[in-house]
């Protein structure tokens, strides 16, 4: 798979088939759980590949995100007209424990504002406490800084060059 994104018509599929991706291997859904119990979105135990099931008019389309290890190996992949089980792919109906802290992933779009500056105008990132603010987007390779809170957090960079960052006074010596 390449960078970026890339769209399935499974209209015709008529064998099994599967979904392979560098850095992950075959894709199938089976450690994904819902992200809440009315959701149509589930994501892996490791947080690389997130999996949204989005209506289409009378036709159901699965949107796949990726975020692999290999070059090459992350974007996003839509299947059209996709149905449980299809390509190897099955998703549960397990919902993710809410984690004790926050989940902090990187490679997304950054919002920014424009502010005027002597007569110019200046593009900023948005803040959203600690982190920047992501646009909902996806940007496989981001350069990301990602700051953890006071513990319990799960912090994925992916690709690109990353800033991670925890708060010290959760961090305990080595015995």
């Amino acid at each position: 798979m390449a960078k970026g994104d890339a769209t399935v018509g499974n209209e015709k599929t008529t064998g099994p088939g599967s979904i392979s991706i560098e850095g992950l291997g075959t894709l199938s859904g089976a450690d994904a759980k819902k992200t809440s119990a009315e959701g149509s979105t589930w994501v892996s135990e490791d947080g690389r590949q997130s999996y949204s099931v989005v209506q289409m008019g009378s036709r159901q389309d699965l949107i796949i995100s990726v975020n692999g290890t290999g070059a090459g190996s992350s974007g996003r992949i839509t299947v059209r007209g996709w149905a449980n089980g299809q390509l190897g792919i099955s998703l549960g109906e397990e919902t993710a424990q809410e984690p004790q802290g926050s989940f902090l992933r990187g490679d997304f779009v950054k919002a920014t504002e424009t502010h005027m500056v002597e007569d110019e105008p200046k593009e900023y990132y948005v803040r959203d406490g600690d982190n920047y603010q992501s646009t909902g987007e996806l940007q496989p390779g981001a350069q990301d800084v990602l700051n953890g809170g006071a513990g319990g957090d799960v912090i994925y960079g992916f690709d690109g060059n990353d800033g991670l960052a925890v708060n010290q006074s959760c961090m305990r010596e080595a015995a």
